[in-house]
């Protein structure tokens, strides 16, 4: 507090002039220096191998990414360093087809893929490793807990892919494929600040022992206080009185300002045995604010309420030969999930009180495959078994939930209002599934390459889902493919989903002494899964050999899907020596449908000693979400019909790498779920968000320093919000952001 805000503003800025002023100096002994190193390693680069990088995720096998059975998009190392990209929320900003929207009091962001909306929809993987949530959960942000300094490349599989990968794979794949110990080249050490006391460090190294051992290991950590709406968003955030059945319990003038801190860290290690073996940890913790979007009227920020997810995953895999022809993998790996003790929320449902939550998850899991490879064909046999445990995301507590004691009967838990007389329900869940995939890839000619696939999973919780593939990919030369693809996914449905308890009493009874609430929402244990079936045709082209064109047009159709919906009944006296006067839970009962296309362009050319990097990319998606039930046709939540990116990576000698980069963002539609709701066709307004990376290499491939801006323009940014009962329709959004930094390579 005793730092003057337009100081460290000024310091910013003079850091920054004196940054550019560096770069762009061109008669100084200094800046002549630096523009003595060869541009080589730009030269040595394959502009063809830019534009054919092979991938994995599209049918576990290596392969081009022009001619895999799949929509994919993969971001090299380079684009990763070039543009700035931290983490996945940056990465995905960037890519055709994806929608973020910010400040959701539980996942403090949520993403949708090509009109089809969930975190959890989306399925996340490490190496070809599971890092998602263990069992789905529907609550997990995607932010700073995946960073990218551990990244050799990433590659993003747009569409179902449940025939391969089961659940989740449901609007899409995102694989972080890691660098080995020589890729590392040593150790990197990144310190970054900023603006709002935005501190965040990576460190990322390798070593190889012996011929048969090598080891990379890497972190980070991120601390920040982020921006302050209420002075970008005075009117949004005016402070009020807080109300309980009319009566003030804490009036404006006692209450604390807007404060929505946010941290968090992740571990990471990879042992690589031998030519067949290699073990992986990588843990991550990130803590958000659960009130980011919040109206004054209904959410109070004192006390630091917030959300700690923590995911930890461990695993082995050996991959060798077994016979001629013949190649086996195995997988074995465990994955922990916990919204962790401590998490809480301070709104009106919890009478303004600290009310704490807490959510875990298991899975185990085991995966043998084979497969048999010839010159034309390709057949991958692959078996699954999971086993899970679960916590469902608990009801309001009264105090943090203690994982050492009984789930049911000694956690001495109370449901808020009710005098500490009625207890709260607990589930502890076990579950398992068991799988068998078949895949056979067959090259029809030299040119016509086919793809089928399919894969029966068995739920001891759900039951049975099948889930079939079919691609066809003809590449007419090099510099044009088309494709058609076919396939089918499906969603499990998370025990927070199932098993999600919410609701509090209001302190007084009625005249049967019975403790009485308005609203509650409560379990439905018979969901089923979300299913989605998606037809793409794609075309690829290269009018030039540093020219890459890419066109995919898509229609999905999404049933069963899981929405809020009213019990039939109310469930009245679902909590025994109560009265609850309405009841919601989750169903299936809403349809999607979604079409429209994504294109992208990339172009990249040398200049004498410099290096152009240019991309462009859009995308149109319409459709509707309905709920025959209760007659509701509402736009596609979340979501934008209009999208378009647009960067351009100026290196000059791999010395001087400058990212202006903007994205125009249509208007949004909100999240509604009822026919009769006021915020049915509302949307969040168009928007042009810009942004900028800069990196000066001080010393050529040792020390750096770097600088990035958000929101460039300082636009005044609005989201829409994730659909509960007290958030703002429409989310404000961060005001501009600067930050500096160093890099050091050892």
């Amino acid at each position: 507090m005793g730092i003057n805000t337009f100081s460290i503003n000024r310091t910013l800025y003079a850091i920054l002039s004196v940054f550019f002023a560096l770069v762009v100096s061109g008669n100084s002994a200094f800046a002549n220096e630096l523009r003595m190193a060869s541009a080589g390693d730009l030269a040595d680069l394959s502009l063809e191998e830019l534009l054919n990088v092979r991938v994995t995720t599209a049918s576990l096998a290596s392969e081009k990414v022009s001619t895999a059975p799949a929509t994919m998009t993969v971001v090299t190392r380079r684009q990763i360093l070039e543009r700035g990209y931290r983490n996945l929320e940056d990465l995905m900003r960037d890519l055709p087809g994806f929608n973020i929207q910010n400040h959701d009091s539980l996942r403090d962001n949520f993403v949708a893929v090509r009109g089809v909306t969930g975190n959890k929809k989306l399925l996340i993987l490490m190496d070809g490793v599971r890092i998602s949530p263990a069992t789905s959960s529907a609550e997990a942000p995607i932010r700073d807990n995946y960073p990218l300094y551990n990244a050799k490349q990433v590659e993003i599989l747009y569409g179902p892919a449940s025939a391969i990968y089961g659940t989740d794979a449901f609007s899409g794949v995102i694989n972080i494929i890691t660098r080995n110990e020589a890729e590392a080249d040593g150790a990197t050490v990144t310190v970054e600040a900023g603006e709002f006391n935005y501190k965040r460090a990576e460190v990322f190294g390798g070593k190889r022992f012996s011929d048969n051992l090598a080891l990379t290991v890497g972190g980070h950590f991120l601390d920040s206080q982020n921006p302050d709406l209420s002075k970008t968003f005075p009117t949004e955030f005016a402070l009020t009185d807080l109300m309980v059945g009319g009566a003030v319990v804490k009036p404006a003038s006692q209450r604390g300002g807007y404060s929505t801190p946010s941290k968090g860290y992740t571990a990471y290690a990879k042992l690589e045995i031998g030519d067949d073996w290699n073990a992986g940890f990588f843990q991550s913790y990130t803590e958000v604010p659960s009130s980011s979007d919040g109206k004054p009227t209904f959410y109070d920020w004192s006390g630091n309420p917030h959300i700690g997810h923590q995911q930890t995953d461990l695993y082995g895999k050996w991959h060798g030969r077994v016979a001629e022809h013949t190649e086996g993998d195995f997988e074995a790996s465990y994955s922990l999930y916990e919204i962790v003790p401590g998490s809480r929320f301070v709104n009106s449902s919890s009478i303004y009180q600290s009310a704490f939550k807490y959510e875990k998850g298991e899975r185990f899991h085991l995966e043998p495959r084979f497969t048999w490879g010839t010159e034309k064909n390709n057949v991958v046999v692959g078996l699954n078994a999971e086993w899970f445990s679960s916590i469902p995301l608990t009801a309001n507590l009264n105090s943090p939930y203690n994982p050492t004691l009984s789930t049911a009967d000694q956690q001495n838990m109370f449901f808020l209002g009710t005098n500490n007389t009625l207890p709260i329900k607990f589930w502890q869940l076990y579950y398992q599934n068991q799988s068998v995939y078949l895949q056979w890839k067959h090259d029809l000619s030299d040119k016509l390459y086919s793809t089928i696939g399919v894969r029966a999973d068995q739920n001891s919780d759900y039951g049975g889902v099948v889930n079939p593939r079919l691609g066809l990919v003809y590449q007419r030369s090099d510099e044009e493919t088309y494709k058609i693809m076919i396939g089918q996914a499906f969603l499990a449905p998370s025990p927070m989903e199932r098993y999600r308890l919410f609701g509090s009493f209001s302190g007084t009874q009625d005249s049967q002494g019975l403790y009485t609430s308005s609203y509650f929402w409560v379990p439905n244990p018979n969901l089923k899964p979300e299913k989605v079936t998606t037809f793409e045709l794609g075309a690829e082209l290269k009018p030039a050999k540093e020219t890459d064109i890419k066109l995919n047009l898509f229609y999905s159709k999404v049933g069963n899907l899981i929405m809020v919906a009213a019990t039939p009944t109310v469930q009245s006296n679902f909590v025994s020596g109560g009265t609850i006067g309405f009841t919601q839970w989750y169903d299936n009962v809403g349809e999607i449908t979604a079409y429209g296309f994504d294109a992208s362009a990339n172009h990249k050319f040398m200049m004498g000693d410099t290096w152009v990097d240019l991309w462009f990319n859009t995308n149109y998606v319409n459709g509707e979400l309905k709920n025959p039930g209760s007659g509701l046709v509402a736009p596609l939540p979340q979501v934008s019909n209009v999208n378009f990116n647009l960067g351009c990576t100026y290196n000059r000698e791999d010395r001087l790498v400058i990212t202006p980069s903007l994205r125009w963002v249509g208007e949004t539609s909100t999240y509604v779920d009822n026919p009769a709701s006021a915020d049915l066709g509302k949307k969040a307004p168009a928007y042009l968000d810009t942004s900028l990376y800069a990196e000066y290499k001080i010393i050529k491939d040792k020390f750096s320093v770097f600088t990035r801006v958000t929101n460039l323009l300082d636009q005044k940014i609005y989201n829409v919000s994730g659909g509960f009962i007290f958030n703002n329709t429409l989310s404000p959004q961060d005001p501009r952001w600067i930050m500096v930094g160093l890099k050091y390579q050892f």
